[in-house]
């Protein structure tokens, strides 16, 4: 269909607009135009005097290196840089990079968890794997809300340096068919393994669940303050003892709060890379490693030292302090485990002999009698991470240069503690 016709507009008989002569808007408009053009203008000019600078050189040349610089390191293979540099640069640890970083702080108990529905690329030491948590924020192929058997520890037991499908939750659940919540944690140490059997394990309503102490978690508990570990020791009140609901702690998880700078500034591998050179930018405080880790058993014979042992103990001698603490410790979790009708297991896993002595043979033995103390069963797993001479690691259980159990050390504390389990708690396999 053709357009109606329609007669020019003829300017002649506008109000304002008239053959020869603008309004005076569009006179206004027109001066504030000339005026920008001439501002633009004198940018320019003002620039060009400096171009020749050093000052503007130098802040030029310093912008082209970090274009340089950034596109150098993500062209630069992963396996060339140093482990050292790496476990900066590509840490799910550290809060500094938000895009990587997998915690939150549950501030009713003090205590650090992993964010829920979390899925995130995290290094250390040269090895790559996938974090991936459920609803819960825990490292589980899908969210349960019941399970026969939960997974206490740290590292060791969450799996790092290897894929979910490599760790001994999934291969516990091959071996026993049953559901096993992966509920451990990096860098946990017995207070932290009490908070989260209070506030998520016993939610899932589990048969058994297995708390593994690892060498270094007495040296781990240093990092409390001394005061706090004397009075739960004596009293039983500390915040990681006590219960809330789990869906109002999810709530109210404090995630790090950060920037938009930050944020966009985490994406650059120049830019983690200064962290590494920067070490005012680590959060994590170093974790101290007492004399009596690092040092000969005095005596031929360790289990004679049991006997006289005060785990009250001396803040400058050995362990004293943080085995009280660890005591009662397991004591809470065998009363909460009665109370909900369910199993509780003491595991100890020994260290690695690869660069440093983590291990010290009083440690299980002491743990062993926790555990009778508590009317609770007791695994260790030394037995099948050893070699034939029980001297070291058997071969191809730990991850080279970095200590952590690979997919065979995995797989044979899983198999261990399937038939652990058989024995001692006829319930889950009914």
């Amino acid at each position: 269909m053709k357009p109606p016709h329609t007669e020019p507009t003829d300017l002649s008989e506008h109000p304002t607009l008239r053959p020869g002569r603008a309004s005076w808007p569009v006179r206004l408009g027109g001066a504030l135009a000339s005026w920008t053009t001439v501002q633009r203008l004198g940018v320019l000019w003002w620039w060009s005097r400096y171009l020749r600078t050093p000052t503007l050189a130098v802040v030029l040349g310093l912008a082209l290196a970090l274009i340089v610089g950034e596109v150098m390191m993500r062209a630069l293979p992963l396996s060339s840089v140093p482990s050292k540099v790496g476990n900066i640069m590509f840490t799910c640890y550290q809060p500094e990079f938000p895009e990587r970083f997998i915690y939150a702080d549950a501030m009713s108990i003090d205590q650090r968890v992993h964010q829920p529905h979390r899925k995130s690329e995290c290094y250390y030491n040269g090895y790559f794997w996938e974090h991936q948590s459920d609803a819960f924020g825990w490292r589980n192929p899908e969210t349960w809300d019941q399970v026969e058997v939960v997974l206490l520890g740290d590292s060791m037991i969450y799996g790092h340096g290897v894929e979910e499908h490599q760790t001994v939750a999934h291969f516990l659940r091959e071996l026993l068919g049953v559901r096993v919540a992966n509920q451990a944690m990096f860098a946990s140490s017995p207070g932290d393994y009490l908070a989260i059997y209070q506030n998520f394990s016993l939610p899932l309503q589990p048969k058994v669940t297995i708390v593994t102490v690892y060498a270094n978690d007495l040296s781990d508990l240093r990092l409390l303050p001394p005061d706090k570990l004397d009075r739960f020791a004596a009293t039983g009140d500390i915040e990681q003892a006590r219960r809330y609901r789990r869906a109002d702690l999810l709530e109210t998880l404090r995630y790090p709060e950060v920037s938009t700078l930050q944020r966009w500034a985490g994406r650059s591998r120049l830019y983690s890379l200064l962290g590494y050179y920067v070490p005012a930018r680590q959060t994590s405080p170093k974790r101290p490693q007492p004399p009596g880790m690092l040092q000969p058993l005095p005596g031929p014979d360790p289990a004679e030292q049991l006997a006289g042992l005060d785990f009250r103990g001396n803040p400058n001698e050995w362990y004293g302090r943080e085995l009280g603490f660890t005591r009662r410790v397991i004591a809470t979790m065998a009363a909460a485990a009665r109370a909900h009708d369910t199993t509780l297991v003491v595991s100890y896993l020994p260290g690695h002999h690869e660069d440093l002595m983590l291990e010290d043979v009083r440690i299980p033995m002491i743990l062993a009698r926790f555990a009778e103390e508590a009317d609770v069963p007791y695994f260790w797993a030394g037995g099948t991470l050893a070699n034939e001479e029980g001297t070291g690691p058997r071969p191809g259980t730990r991850l080279p240069f970095d200590g952590h159990l690979t997919e065979l050390g995995n797989r044979l504390v899983a198999e261990e503690l399937a038939r652990f389990l058989r024995r001692h708690v006829p319930a889950l396999v009914q």
